[in-house]
């Protein structure tokens, strides 16, 4: 019956290749998690893409690590886990404090910081069943006051190679590791960001990648940029924010790209001025989003260039993930403007959310886990 059934699937991919074929197409490309899959089309049609093997490893966390490891460009200790059993043969492989997350996957979800035995106990008994995960040694960041310790490379690559456009800038993360928002410039040294650009090149060349646009994301750590991930496609919200800093459309770059173009119409960022993005997010145990208020006077708030309600009132996404509820974006002078303007911003708004028992909650901007903290620096 399975041998059947492979045969059903092989015969069904050949067809699919045939009508694809005869549409004659100039390019492919994807923006979410199905980098192998479009790589197989791209090498069975003859297109520009990622290779499969690299698409593998560009969507394989551990597999990843591994080849870096090979280069040695990666010193990280992890561990394979696929059941409770192997979660404590992980720990003791790798020690604690450890992240664990799934093989594959996006916006930090099922992604959960271990630093006791009963962070291990609970997350063996949270395992979602037949999925992939690896254990990692937990990077500890050096914080920088209102700013994140994590930082993010944007990479397009064409037939002349990689052009970083820039190092992007984060706000703190809210627990776990969920995401917060951006910004350019980093608010790193010139040095600081020299080094990170050198290292993203090192590690896009040791991993094949000769094509389309990559997020690479580094911790800044005591001793340097330490690596989180490289995903093989634009990342979240960069787009947006590539738009209103420089006018460029990634999506048309990434189009371009994939037809063998040179994506020429993105340009590295040289602005002084900080572009940033604002994400709130919800409380873990809230399941569900009731209203929000104070939304015109957000609007309204001068230095505001968008928000918009991401998130409409009802069920939430269940589980650890980024669930961004809402984006405040804007242009200002420096990082501790951006902090003034967040600040002044963020003051009318207010959610309430229901948790699993169905007990409403009204919270504040302030009060929320993605609230900003610190003043920046000027």
């Amino acid at each position: 019956m399975r041998a059947a059934g492979t045969v059903r699937q092989l015969s069904h991919w050949r067809r699919q290749l045939a009508e694809l074929r005869a549409w004659k197409p100039a390019g492919i490309t994807t923006f979410s998690e199905l980098i192998p899959q479009t790589a197989a089309i791209a090498e069975a049609l003859g297109l520009p893409y990622h290779s499969p093997t690299t698409a593998q490893l560009l969507t394989d966390k551990r597999a990843q690590r591994a080849r870096l490891s090979e280069a040695g460009l990666d010193s990280t200790r992890s561990a394979p886990v696929l059941d409770p059993v192997e979660l404590t043969d992980a720990v003791e492989q790798v020690g604690l404090p450890a992240v664990l997350k799934p093989v594959v996957g996006r916006g930090s979800m099922d992604t959960h910081l271990l630093t006791t035995p009963a962070d291990v106990d609970r997350c063996a008994a949270e395992l979602s069943s037949g999925r992939a995960y690896v254990l990692e040694e937990y990077l500890r960041g050096e914080g920088r006051p209102g700013l994140g310790d994590y930082v993010s490379v944007e990479t397009v690559l064409g037939p002349q190679g990689p052009r970083h456009l820039a190092v992007t800038g984060k706000f703190p993360q809210a627990a776990p590791f969920r995401e917060c928002g951006q910004f350019w410039p980093s608010g790193l040294t010139p040095d600081q960001n020299r080094r990170i650009v050198g290292l993203t090149s090192r590690i896009l060349a040791a991993l094949g990648v000769r094509h389309g646009i990559t997020h690479t994301e580094f911790k800044l750590t005591a001793d340097g940029p330490r690596l989180i991930e490289v995903n093989g496609r634009l990342g979240g919200w960069i787009a947006e924010l590539t738009q209103r800093a420089t006018g460029a459309d990634l999506l048309s770059v990434a189009a371009d790209l994939a037809c063998g173009g040179e994506g020429a119409e993105a340009v590295e960022y040289r602005d002084p001025r900080v572009c940033f993005q604002f994400w709130n997010q919800p409380p873990l145990n809230a399941t569900e989003l009731r209203s929000v208020t104070g939304v015109r006077e957000v609007r309204s708030t001068p230095g505001v260039q968008r928000y918009l309600n991401l998130v409409p009132p009802g069920p939430l996404e269940p589980g650890v993930l980024t669930q961004r509820l809402d984006l405040t974006a804007g242009w200002v002078k420096s990082h501790h403007a951006m902090h003034q303007l967040l600040a002044a911003a963020l003051e009318p708004l207010s959610y309430t959310f229901a948790d699993a028992d169905g007990c409403a909650m009204t919270l504040a901007a302030s009060e929320l886990p993605s609230s900003p903290r610190g003043s920046g620096e000027s």
